[in-house]
């Protein structure tokens, strides 16, 4: 996958992702939604427990490290003031 193929979906559903993405930067998807729109709130994972600590420098203030609960995903999400998607 191509960063412009990730950043059109992205920009279809943007508020939670793992930044461990084969083939293409989940730093770079930040830097890039942080240009875009500096406000919105973010949710990352992954499950290198590295790259979490490195979130702090793409200004993610929301963030799991894997594995979690669906209870753990719920509450971040609150918390980040976004509301799910619905079906």
């Amino acid at each position: 996958m191509t960063l412009t193929t990730y950043i059109l979906l992205i920009e279809a559903e943007p508020d939670v992702m793992d930044v461990m993405l084969r083939g293409l930067s989940g730093f770079a998807v930040l830097t890039h939604i942080h240009q875009q729109s500096p406000a919105r709130p973010v949710i990352v994972f992954s499950a290198n427990p590295q790259a979490i600590a490195q979130l702090a420098t793409q200004r993610v203030r929301h963030y799991l490290l894997k594995p979690f609960q669906i209870e753990e995903l719920l509450d971040m999400v609150a918390r980040a003031g976004l509301r799910p998607a619905a079906r």
